[in-house]
């Protein structure tokens, strides 16, 4: 803000490139009070902060249709700022290890380290949703009698669906079914549909999250939420450099792609998915198909702050009135493709 001009600028969805480059958005509005009706000055607009020609370009248009400011100074100072904040980075830190360090905190155990980001990863077909919302419902009310033997929170932690898939209704219907299924009581259903990359779009969902103090996040799906070829790596940086910036506990679903030399399935596109992810499970479903009800498997792939949990089976059972979850042992016959070879031979 520049108080003395009754000027302020506001900056958006601001990227530091490889290059040295720094983009963004600006948008230009007065704070004076007899221009509280209409305030806007310059409408949004994408702008490199680091490039001297697109700089003069905005003073040299500004200073034409705007007279009374001292649009060379103020553009300039503007851009300044903005490259040393980003570039500044975080301080160093002097942390001692003689402390009592308490160890990561789990919101939801196994799935959900506080601050960080989980990744659910599956074919189409094996119930990710549904989990997720199962999920969402044993963090808000806390639900410490679920049925997937997960442990709840010991108090209610306010969680948002960032939906790229489903409108709100579609989302709606599903909590009512799991509601009627599982005899539950009401609950709200906090649902945001997206339709630009998270990258994109992290100024608003940032405002709506601080707003409804959101301490976790559910995206459905990390394709549409990355936007652009995800076997590329930019799609993936874009991503968790914009999920960081959320600072809060993440929950990702995503799709699964195969590696033909391992046959080994893992997380659709760019290694990065997997590198940057803390926490990563692979849902499955049984080899045997029946007509309304579903087995299915989670099973802990890789963390870097745990051990790796023991494999969680499931069925969920669809009748039409309600959804019905309840927890069942992995049968290495179902999932022989899934469970480790110890396991297979037990069974």
């Amino acid at each position: 803000e520049w108080e003395a001009e009754q000027l302020a600028i506001k900056v958006m969805r601001v990227h530091a490139h490889s290059d040295g480059r720094v983009t963004g958005e600006i948008l230009l509005f007065s704070t004076a009070p007899d221009m509280a009706k209409t305030p806007i000055l310059y409408p949004q607009s994408t702008f490199n902060f680091s490039a001297p020609r697109t700089r003069s370009e905005l003073i040299k248009k500004l200073s034409s249709n705007l007279e009374g400011y001292e649009w060379e100074q103020i553009i300039n100072q503007c851009c300044q700022i903005v490259q040393d904040k980003v570039r500044e980075g975080e301080p160093i830190q002097e942390l001692w290890t003689y402390e009592d360090i308490p160890r990561p905190e789990y919101l939801l155990e196994p799935l959900l380290i506080k601050g960080l980001p989980t990744i659910i990863f599956g074919e189409k077909g094996v119930t990710k949703s549904t989990l997720a919302l199962v999920i969402y419902v044993c963090l808000l009310l806390p639900w410490h009698d679920n049925p997937l033997g997960f442990t709840a929170p010991n108090r209610s932690i306010k969680t948002a669906f960032l939906d790229y898939e489903l409108p709100g209704t579609i989302a709606q219907y599903n909590a009512k079914q799991l509601q009627n299924g599982m005899e539950l009581g009401p609950f709200p259903l906090y649902h945001r549909r997206c339709r630009l990359p998270l990258a994109d779009d992290i100024e608003q969902i940032s405002q709506w999250l601080a707003k409804l103090n959101i301490e976790v996040v559910i995206i459905d799906s990390l394709a549409r939420a990355c936007g652009g070829d995800l076997i590329k790596t930019e799609p993936a940086n874009n991503f968790f450099e914009a999920l960081d910036k959320l600072n809060i506990t993440s929950l990702i679903l995503a799709q699964t792609s195969k590696d033909f030399e391992t046959k080994r399935k893992s997380i659709y596109g760019n290694a990065l998915f997997t590198y940057y992810a803390r926490n990563i499970f692979e849902l499955c479903r049984s080899d045997f198909l029946q007509e309304d009800e579903i087995d299915v498997a989670l099973f802990h792939r890789w963390s870097n702050l745990s051990k790796l949990y023991p494999d969680m089976g499931f069925k969920f059972c669809f009748n039409g009135t309600g959804t019905h979850i309840e927890s069942q042992p992995v049968s290495a016959t179902e999932f022989r493709a899934k469970v480790n070879n110890q396991k297979a031979i037990i069974d």
